[in-house]
């Protein structure tokens, strides 16, 4: 599937959250819920250049899921508090 982003939109990817906690507790399924996480996969041409596919950016969890199995998500630019980098 290929979608392109339009308005200043940008798709991400989920990355999903911890398995187990700080202190080393497993964490049931249902508690692991989405992180505030996610890679980038598409963008429109109006978004910050530094913002690419592949970028993994930290943002505001008030998207629009996209898939049924919540994968996906279409946030806005100014939905982006950071880009992570190594």
């Amino acid at each position: 599937m290929n979608i392109k982003p339009l308005n200043k939109k940008i798709l991400i990817s989920f990355i999903t959250g911890r398995e187990k906690s700080e202190g080393g507790i497993i964490l049931p399924e249902k508690s692991q819920g989405f992180s505030d996480r996610g890679k980038v996969v598409s963008v429109s041409k109006q978004i910050d250049p530094e913002i690419k596919i592949g970028t993994t950016v930290l943002f505001e969890k008030n998207g629009d899921l996209l898939q049924s199995n919540n994968q996906f998500m279409f946030i806005n630019e100014s939905q982006i508090i950071g880009i992570l980098t190594t």
